[in-house]
């Protein structure tokens, strides 16, 4: 599920599989690519989902030579598959959405980009009873997203110790969707609509991304 919790990966690669539920049966999309290190953080956990994707389906379409209505529903899928895979290899949230952040100690830098805002802080103290940060400053003209404490409160035994709520992801006010991200979610969800199978027919190996995609994801990275 889009909102489910993440516990950190600790294999340096791994595979990235995108399930897309059809009519007919689950299509299920594999790419070899390497993940975000998040190897400091307790876990990750999506609060509010975006409610709109940075590709629509009629853009799909238009760019499929599609003129018919039949599988509109599928390739919103295949959007939506296709962000997520993205957001997942470059550490970044596409369109606006609330996380929530769990760290075993203090962080200096965010886990998500962009970071338009930090609604709420909430710590354990040295006596495990759960408190609000709410003197603190956000540098977000740095990528990833600073956070400044200037006298950082004692952390207690209980795990995680640092909860941070986090309101991410480009909008036309904060920063504009990179056009180059857009280009690769229209190739990638092109991709799952033209080949509807992971593996090579002949051969029974996992197909490799579309030329020239993992470059432009790359560019985005998020590197902590």
């Amino acid at each position: 599920m889009e909102g489910a919790f993440k516990r950190p990966r600790l294999l340096a690669d791994l595979t990235i599989s995108v399930n897309v539920q059809e009519s007919t049966g689950s299509i299920v999309r594999a790419f070899l690519l390497r993940p975000l290190n998040t190897s400091m953080l307790y876990g990750l956990n999506l609060e509010v989902p975006p409610v709109y994707e940075p590709v629509s389906v009629d853009e799909l379409k238009e760019h499929l030579r599609l003129n018919i209505d039949d599988e509109n529903s599928l390739l919103a899928e295949y959007i939506s598959a296709a962000r997520l895979l993205a957001e997942d290899y470059t550490g970044r949230q596409f369109m606006t959405a609330t996380w929530k952040a769990y760290f075993d100690y203090w962080p200096d830098f965010l886990p998500k980009s962009p970071t338009q805002a930090v609604s709420e802080i909430l710590y354990y103290d040295t006596s495990n009873v759960q408190q609000e940060l709410t003197t603190f400053d956000l540098d977000n003209t740095c990528d990833p997203a600073r956070l400044m404490i200037s006298n950082k409160p004692s952390l207690g035994s209980r795990k995680p110790s640092v909860i941070i709520t986090l309101e991410c992801g480009y909008d036309e006010v904060y920063k504009p969707f990179p056009p180059t991200l857009k280009h690769a979610i229209m190739l990638l969800a092109s991709d799952y609509y033209m080949h509807r199978t992971a593996h090579l027919p002949t051969l029974g190996t996992v197909r490799q991304i579309p030329y020239g995609l993992q470059a432009v994801l790359s560019h985005y990275k998020v590197h902590l």
